[in-house]
């Protein structure tokens, strides 16, 4: 069964072989290039009774500790990344209404965005 990272390459070399708009082979590319940094490359683990934490890149390994009760934690070469979380309407009205000067507002609006985006 073809995997959907190989079907991609596969697609990516066959745009290249018949000359297809740079545009279409740069984003094919771009798009591969991040699925590799969105998986992880090793794991590390932790039993029960404060075991110290352990590495492994085998991931049929750590998924055969996970069902045995360990604590198990995804290691990346890229942090995963995060969706950003703007303010609301909401969120701009309530500031408002309850900050009367700019400085009171720019630190609610830092500790909002703070909050939305830990």
């Amino acid at each position: 069964m073809t995997t959907l990272r190989e079907a991609s390459q596969q697609a990516l070399e066959a745009l290249e072989m018949l000359g297809y708009p740079i545009a279409a082979i740069t984003a094919l590319r771009h798009a591969l290039a991040q699925q590799e940094q969105a998986e992880p490359v090793a794991w590390r683990y932790k039993g029960m009774m404060g075991m110290p934490w352990s590495l492994s890149d085998d991931g049929y390994y750590v998924s055969c500790k996970r069902d045995k009760g360990y604590t198990v934690e995804p290691l990346y070469t890229h942090p995963p990344r995060r969706e950003w979380h703007s303010l609301t309407d909401a969120d701009f009205d309530s500031i408002c209404d309850n900050h009367s000067t700019l400085q009171g507002a720019a630190r609610a609006i830092e500790a909002k965005l703070k909050e939305k985006n830990a």
